[in-house]
């Protein structure tokens, strides 16, 4: 395999792949399928790591322009002139796998057929010839060769998507239309799914009360998990009036989270990586046929052997769940799945690495019981119980599963009250979590509505806050160039910016970190400290009001600012002697 570009989700490519090797079976392998294990080389480069999947796949059986189709897909969601045969051939392998993403250009062989694929966005340029003596070349760029323009047959550029296959041994070339019609056709997709693929639309409500909280619950939770009151007012109360994500200076001059004065979220250590000159970002506005929302929950098939089993999967149009989706999830009473709830809850006498050890053990047995979706949970905080911060417990969780090759034998769910901007969801989704469900930010938009600080239906503004995540997310992948949610999950695309080595090394591994700082006890010392102001250990009262902490606007002894009023004074005092 030949590779012209990045695969930008590769970490978590690899990472699913290496956790299939405990489901995978093939009758062309057998019982010498562990010979082969394990499938990839992580120290090797992109195209090196997705070269030896292509070439697992084909020892196992699969034919090789299948396997490239299943690995690079074309946009087929949002393709309205697509067939329907087709998009049933499409979706039944993408409940197995997720699209290897990023732009690339792909030219493979097996020493009989030769072929190219150009990813779903053609940031590729990809054109080839066929000349009179029968010959095809294939470049990147025209004018690489001095070719006789009296005998080329044929001039075409590849596109988007799209699959060229040279058969040598029949002597004739494959087009795309062709190709993937006869393997849409191999078996009766469009049957398998309708008969086992689960849509969260079509589940039943169940005859159970949605939990609620009262004002002062829903306070002192909001305290424990480090709100603001500019995080309410400024961006969860703009995003579920507008149904978009507030637009913000770029010229942040906060202090970086490891060196504020003040308490910051774990989300707060991490920072986007975004594409730089080979990887060009997409626009996902104008581009909205190359991208995808939609997501699989459940446990993943075996790829290498076509049943109708492998499709019995949930099916969800995106990863931010409303606590009615949750509900629906959680009460499934359907053959082929099984849901647990697990709490990412602690005792304060418990230290937060115990805690985070007995979450593995938790999740251990309700895998052993049966389950394949589970809902990771903080509900149930008190004065007693403090919660494993939600990013902290996904990747942890996250990365035990792929060591233990259980990663893509289950699904899991989140259901916190921490996450409430654009920023914080992305991360999670990012270091594993196939869903959330922010039921404290959603409690939060109620208040708003009932207080008549947001004039709105309640639900509406649930519903459009839910489509700005979704959009910011979708935003902050197309600058990776990314176009596919499936992918985005598990990707790790962050650097850590002031995290201890130790920690990013234990729970947090394959992420870049430069720079050291808070080590898990901090972690535990700011989590503590944010239940304490929810929760007096003595049993006095506490002051539940949001505090104004001048993130986005100067608060006298609150946040700091490079540019503050005294920084401006002096500044002006400074052209004003200039000036004398």
């Amino acid at each position: 395999m030949v590779h012209n570009g990045e695969i930008n989700t590769i970490r978590g490519n690899v990472d699913k792949m290496l956790a299939r090797e405990e489901k995978m079976e093939s009758e062309e392998l057998k019982n010498e399928i562990s010979k082969v294990l394990p499938v990839v080389d992580d120290s090797g480069s992109d195209s090196a790591m997705m070269d030896n999947v292509l070439e697992f796949l084909i020892m196992s059986g699969m034919p090789m322009a299948l396997a490239v189709m299943i690995l690079i897909p074309e946009p087929w969601i949002n393709d309205k002139s697509m067939s329907q045969k087709k998009k049933d051939f499409y979706q039944y392998y993408a409940t197995m796998m997720e699209p290897w993403d990023g732009p690339a250009a792909i030219v493979f062989s097996d020493g009989d057929q030769l072929g190219a694929v150009l990813d779903r966005n053609g940031l590729r340029p990809s054109r080839y010839i066929i000349t009179s003596d029968d010959r095809m070349i294939l470049t990147s760029e025209m004018g690489t060769l001095d070719i006789d323009p009296s005998i080329i047959v044929k001039k075409e550029r590849l596109r988007p998507g799209r699959m060229l296959l040279v058969d040598t041994v029949k002597g004739r070339v494959i087009d795309d239309e062709e190709l993937k019609g006869y393997y849409a056709a191999r078996q009766p997709y469009g049957e398998w799914l309708d008969s086992n693929m689960v849509q969260l639309r079509d589940l039943k409500i169940p005859n159970v009360r949605v939990p609620e909280f009262t004002r002062e619950e829903m306070l002192r939770l909001m305290k424990n998990f480090g709100y603001t009151f500019e995080q309410l007012r400024s961006i969860v109360l703009p995003m579920a009036k507008t149904g978009t994500e507030p637009t913000a200076a770029m010229g942040h001059d906060t202090p970086l989270a490891v060196l504020s004065k003040q308490h910051q979220p774990l989300f707060s250590y991490f920072k986007q990586r975004f594409a730089q000159v080979t990887n060009p970002p997409i626009d996902s506005i104008r581009e909205e046929i190359v991208t995808s929302t939609n997501l699989y929950i459940g446990c993943a098939g075996n790829i290498l052997k076509d049943t109708p089993e492998n499709c019995k999967i949930l099916r969800i149009n995106d990863p931010i769940l409303t606590d009615t989706d949750l509900l629906k999830i959680r009460n499934m009473n359907i053959e082929g799945f099984k849901v647990a709830t697990v709490p990412i809850t602690y005792y304060r006498s418990t230290s937060l690495n115990k805690a985070i050890d007995r979450l593995f053990i938790d999740v251990d047995r309700a895998h052993h019981n049966g389950a394949n979706i589970i809902i990771l949970s903080d509900r149930g905080v008190d004065e007693n119980r403090i919660a494993i911060p939600s990013l902290l417990a996904v990747s942890a969780l996250n990365h035990h599963l792929v060591v233990t090759k259980q990663r893509t034998s289950m699904s899991v769910i989140l259901e916190t009250g921490e996450p409430r901007e654009v920023h914080h969801f992305a991360t999670l989704l990012g270091f594993g979590a196939s869903a959330v469900n922010p039921y404290l930010a959603h409690e939060g938009i109620k208040y708003l509505v009932s207080s008549h600080m947001l004039d709105k239906d309640p639900y509406a503004a649930i519903d459009d806050y839910n489509k700005a995540v979704l959009n910011g997310i979708v935003k902050i992948a197309a600058k990776m160039g990314i176009s596919t949610i499936q992918s985005y999950i598990s990707s790790k695309i962050f650097e850590a910016i002031g995290l201890d080595k130790d920690l990013v090394d234990k729970y947090f591994p394959g992420t870049v970190s430069r720079i050291e700082g808070i080590s898990l006890k901090d972690i535990e010392d700011d989590i503590e400290s944010w239940h304490a102001t929810a929760f007096d250990p003595l049993g006095l009262g506490v002051d539940l009001t949001l505090d104004s902490v001048g993130a986005h606007k100067e608060r006298s002894g609150k946040e700091e600012h490079l540019y503050n009023p005294l920084t401006i004074h002096n500044a002006a005092g400074s052209n004003k002697n200039r000036k004398l």
